[in-house]
């Protein structure tokens, strides 16, 4: 069975906004309706509160095995990839839009970041990351003194 494929002429110029939009950390915004196999990208929160930062990713269908955390040179770095179900246990695909593949997001963690303390953790679907802040770092209230 041949497969055919619509030409797009725009196609170049929104990979290169794709690839531009990954590489300053910015979730893309795709135009086309075909499938992007292989290229996605999870969609994240990056949270401040009072005493931390939370990273909250959506992975659906991912677990921990599937997902790496690190942090080097003040960035906080998420990489995995969601496995595509095999073509012989469901069938033939007749519409195919949910995306798989490797995906990498990085985020330039502030220096009020305490590295040593961060944690993560998944569960169903959604990676959280906390990244505590350190105590010199956090808000503090200052006495008034009469004078």
């Amino acid at each position: 069975m041949k497969t055919l494929t619509r030409w797009n002429p725009l196609r170049e110029m929104e990979e290169l906004e794709n690839r531009l939009s990954r590489y300053m950390g910015w979730t893309p915004f795709s135009r086309n309706t075909e499938p992007t196999m292989g290229r996605w990208m999870p969609e994240v929160d990056f949270i401040e509160r009072k005493d931390e930062y939370v990273i909250l990713a959506d992975l659906p269908g991912m677990t921990k095995k599937d997902v790496s955390v690190m942090f080097e040179a003040g960035e906080l770095v998420i990489k995995g990839k969601r496995q595509a179900e095999g073509e012989s246990e469901l069938g033939d695909y007749l519409i195919a839009e949910r995306s798989q593949g490797n995906f990498l997001r990085s985020f330039r963690v502030p220096s009020a970041a305490d590295e040593s303390q961060i944690q993560a953790e998944c569960k169903d679907g959604v990676l959280t990351v906390h990244v505590p802040k350190k105590e010199e770092a956090k808000p503090r209230e200052i006495e008034i003194k009469e004078s």
